[in-house]
């Protein structure tokens, strides 16, 4: 859905959220190698307009955003999903840095239920991130998911550079 048909959704999102979508920027702009941060966003729409927004902010420039979304509900391991689209995301940044955004990911973790695989593995492999994918990365998930991250991934977790967290 384009930012232009979003209307009035898109302008308020924007309003509510400038500052934070600012502090965004900055993170995206002066994040090196594997940075992690998460980003609290409920709707699909508001990751199209922080997206949009993105894209034309002045620190962004010289930024390739790039947006995976997951929506496999077994999905278990990340790394291998991300690392195989990086050669032709590399050729599509064509020079910029490169900033991942994850989406989708809440299907893997689920809404209950103890230890989902996919948070297991993250956290058994978070060291694997800094070698094989050295990369700023943005989890954009909604509340019950970061909650969830925090209490069945903790050691993946602490390694947050920043959160940020959007009105809807």
């Amino acid at each position: 859905m384009e930012e232009r048909q979003l209307g009035f959704l898109s302008t308020e999102f924007l309003e509510l959220n400038a500052e934070t979508l600012n502090e965004l920027a900055v993170f995206a702009d002066f994040s090196e190698g594997f940075t992690l941060g998460f980003a609290d966003v409920t709707f699909s729409w508001d990751v199209v307009c922080m997206l949009d927004y993105l894209r034309d902010h002045p620190r962004c420039s010289n930024i390739h955003f790039e947006v995976l979304t997951f929506v496999d509900h077994q999905l278990c391991y990340l790394i291998p999903e991300i690392k195989s689209a990086v050669p032709e995301i590399i050729r599509k940044a064509n020079g910029r840095k490169l900033v991942f955004l994850l989406q989708g990911l809440e299907h893997a973790i689920g809404k209950q239920g103890i230890y989902p695989p996919f948070l297991v593995e993250l956290n058994w492999v978070r060291d694997v991130f800094t070698k094989q994918l050295p990369y700023p990365m943005i989890f954009i998930l909604p509340d019950y998911a970061l909650s969830r991250m925090a209490l069945y991934a903790p050691d993946f977790w602490a390694w947050m550079s920043c959160g940020f967290y959007f009105e809807e």
